[in-house]
Parts: C-alpha cells; sequence; structure tokens
C-alpha cells in the first residue's frame, strides 16, 4: 500500500490532485474511509479478545478517519521529502489502536522466575 501511495502516478495520488473537481475528491476519500471502517468492523468480529480497543468502544469510525488522515498527511510529507519514513510513521500512530490488543499469552514463552 505504501508504495501505491507514494506513486504520483497512482489512482490514489490522481485522485487527490487539484482540478479533478471537490465533488470527486469528497466522493473519493468517503469511499476511503468507509473502506477502512469496514475493514475495522471485520477486525474486530473476528477477534476472539472482543474486538481490541478501536472496536470494542465503538470508536471504527472515529479511528478510521484517523487512519485516512495519515494516510493523506503521510502521503503529503512523503511525496515532500521523496522518502516514505513520514507515511510509515504516520500510518503506525494511526493503526496503534488497532493492533494493540492482547495477544493470547503462550505458556512456554514464560520466563522462570
Amino acid at each position: 500500500m505504501i508504495r501505491e501511495v507514494m506513486d504520483r502516478q497512482s489512482p490514489y495520488a490522481q485522485a487527490l490532485r487539484r482540478g479533478h473537481g471537490a465533488d470527486r475528491q469528497n466522493e473519493f476519500i468517503q469511499s476511503w474511509q468507509a473502506l477502512i471502517a469496514a475493514a475495522l468492523e471485520r477486525i474486530a468480529a473476528g477477534c476472539d479478545t472482543g474486538a481490541g480497543p478501536a472496536a470494542a468502544s465503538g470508536r471504527v469510525e472515529k479511528v478510521a478517519t484517523a487512519i485516512l488522515a495519515a494516510l493523506h498527511g503521510g502521503a503529503t510529507l512523503s511525496w515532500l521529502a521523496q522518502d516514505a519514513q513520514s507515511l510509515e510513521a504516520a500510518l503506525d500512530i494511526a493503526l496503534a489502536p488497532v493492533l494493540l490488543h492482547p495477544e493470547p499469552e503462550d505458556p512456554d514463552d514464560r520466563r522462570p522466575d
């Protein structure tokens, strides 16, 4: 995904260029947010721990917006710097609520006291 977003000729980059009309850009952003929210819902449905912090607290739409903002803002900074590091960092932070749910503990991983 990062490679796709970093490519200025990708459909993502082209849809956000000026001159494509605000209505089209708004529609594009709304569809991305809906896709991200749907993915978060699927992740929540598949978690044994009750969906992780993002979905458990009913914040799916907010987290989807944060992920989209990180994607767009990180992409902008990365395009300017010609380095994917800003995009990667922004996505890491935005995805934290999704990824920070407890993993089941493996008894073999316990250290002896």
